[in-house]
């Protein structure tokens, strides 16, 4: 017997919400003028880091507004890369320099927004009838599982930015 996967919504909907964020930067990026890239010449993995994953705890913590507050700010962080890359003088640079780290950054965004949004979709699931227990254990395991994967992630795309995208930004 083949199992055809099931959608996994909190994670299709976290990274269509921040999509969306970035498209609508990039395309609003398009109409204003042109902005530079804020420099990361000094600044320490922890400095990124300590950003970074305050980011993740306000979309994880957002679970408690019934992912209001996780969707919102996974647009907002959306709009803010689209709108930085888009409209920076030099896209293609703008690229490079967002690549090395983004790589790690963004999906750890989108994993900590379906955090977020996890535990809504179960109490949703609650009263629509689709399961008897207000939360699953299994789907609280879930969001906490992909809290802590993407909090690992800051920590490498935080390092990375520190160490890889200076030394990218002399070269390009």
């Amino acid at each position: 017997m083949v199992r055809t996967p099931r959608l996994d919504r909190p994670l299709a909907a976290s990274a269509a919400v921040f999509c969306v964020g970035l498209l609508v930067g990039a395309v609003l990026a398009r109409t204003a003028a042109s902005i530079p890239l804020p420099s990361v010449d000094g600044r320490s993995a922890w400095f990124f880091l300590a950003r970074n994953a305050t980011v993740a705890v306000v979309m994880y913590v957002g679970s408690l507004t019934f992912g209001a507050v996780t969707a919102v700010t996974l647009a907002y962080n959306g709009f803010v890369v689209g709108y930085a890359v888009a409209g920076s003088e030099r896209v293609a640079r703008s690229v490079l320099l967002v690549a090395p780290h983004g790589v790690f950054e963004l999906p750890a965004f989108v994993l900590a927004g379906a955090a977020g949004l996890q535990l809504p979709a179960e109490v949703v699931r609650y009263l629509t009838g689709a399961q008897p227990t207000l939360l699953r254990r299994s789907a609280v395991v879930r969001s906490g599982r992909r809290f802590l994967l993407a909090l690992g992630l800051l920590v490498v795309a935080a390092w990375v930015e520190a160490a890889l995208t200076p030394a990218v930004a002399g070269a390009v």
